[in-house]
């Protein structure tokens, strides 16, 4: 079950359908956290950031495309399909990292520990039976 949970949550990371437009407002967008606004929240980006957080975003569109298509609703992704959603977060994130300024990149480093944390927690079993 923990597997489930987490594979689920890192499909979820790298999949979601956050508009990047909204990076600067982390407001709720149809009742879902934007996770786009979550890695940037507390960051205030330039117009040319901002431009170039749209390009890394719409690049990288096509390939999330790929893998929702691959991928079942209700069934979890295999270790393969996990292995290239984390592969390809992870490049993404240093995608963004590596167009903000040091403060910046302060801030979003805390963004994707907390984001990464409460996937981790998500991921854990909870109520009675955990605690077995």
């Amino acid at each position: 079950m923990k597997k489930v949970r987490m594979a689920m949550l890192v499909a979820t990371m790298v999949l979601g359908t956050a508009t990047v437009a909204r990076a600067q407002n982390p407001q709720q967008q149809g009742g879902r956290p934007n996770q786009m606004a979550m890695l940037m929240n507390g960051i205030t980006l330039t117009a040319d950031q901002q431009t170039k957080v749209d390009s890394i975003w719409k690049a990288n569109e096509p390939m999330r495309e790929q893998m929702r298509s691959q991928m079942k609703p209700g069934e979890t992704p295999d270790s393969a399909m996990r292995a290239h959603m984390m592969a390809m977060r992870d490049q993404q994130t240093k995608a963004y990292r590596a167009i903000l300024t040091p403060d910046q990149a302060k801030t979003f480093d805390k963004n994707v520990a907390e984001m990464r944390e409460r996937m981790r927690s998500m991921s854990e079993p909870s109520g009675p039976a955990a605690k077995k």
